[in-house]
């Protein structure tokens, strides 16, 4: 059975469900992005369902009763985005499928709307297995956004709340440092690769930290 995706877009007015949007995915200055990810996931052999919305949410809710797609490609802006958050909760959307929909919008490069999505399925399900790489795949799409504090907070926060995290905060600390030595702040970085090499050395973000402390000159106090 193929995998059902549904696609949700914004639309500056009303359509019936049966709607083409034949004319709206042949303008390049519309729904260009919309329609290569509706063409793409066809051409994988997706089955594939496309639903807009203008100012009534409710059809998304009847979507994914009647649909229950296995994963949501959200291509909504705005206000549009912060009410489609809040509907799949109400709608009673399990938190796999709410992570897989932020996850859907990190890999196509909607990475504001990725945020959106992580930081809401961390509010929602705080425990949930996935809440470490929630957190993480959020400070990765603040430093592709190159905003790094934000960055740096994120990364921060792996490290911090999720002690069994194992290699995911190995690879955390390593980032973390390289986020900190790209606004020059050196000593933090350093700090932060020598936490992860003493603590996982033998992972790859321990391995990678330690090519980086390699390449540091010596700490200011131990210098002549």
């Amino acid at each position: 059975m193929a995998t059902r995706v549904l696609m949700v877009f914004d639309l500056p007015y009303a359509v019936k469900p049966d709607y083409d949007f034949a004319t709206e995915f042949a303008d390049p200055d519309g729904s260009y992005t919309e329609n290569d990810v509706w063409r793409t996931l066809l051409e994988c052999g997706y089955e594939v369902h496309r639903l807009s919305l203008f100012d009534d949410v409710r059809p998304l809710l009847d979507a994914v009763r009647d649909i229950k797609p296995d994963v949501i490609f959200n291509f909504l802006i705005g206000d549009s985005n912060q009410e489609f958050f809040k509907d799949l909760r109400a709608s009673g959307i399990t938190p796999s499928r709410l992570y897989d929909t932020a996850w859907a919008d990190y890999t196509s490069g909607n990475l504001p709307l990725a945020i959106t999505g992580f930081e809401t399925f961390l509010r929602e399900y705080p425990r949930a297995e996935k809440a470490i790489e929630a957190q993480f795949y959020i400070a990765e799409s603040n430093m592709r956004l190159k905003k790094v504090p934000e960055a740096i907070a994120a990364y921060t926060a792996v490290t911090q709340n999720y002690p069994n995290g194992g290699d995911r905060i190995a690879e955390a600390y390593y980032h973390l440092g390289e986020a900190q030595r790209s606004l020059g702040q050196i000593e933090a970085a350093r700090t932060a690769w020598e936490t992860v090499v003493k603590k996982y050395p033998d992972s790859n973000g321990g391995i990678l930290a330690k090519q980086r402390l390699d390449g540091l000159p010596p700490p200011a106090a131990s210098r002549p």
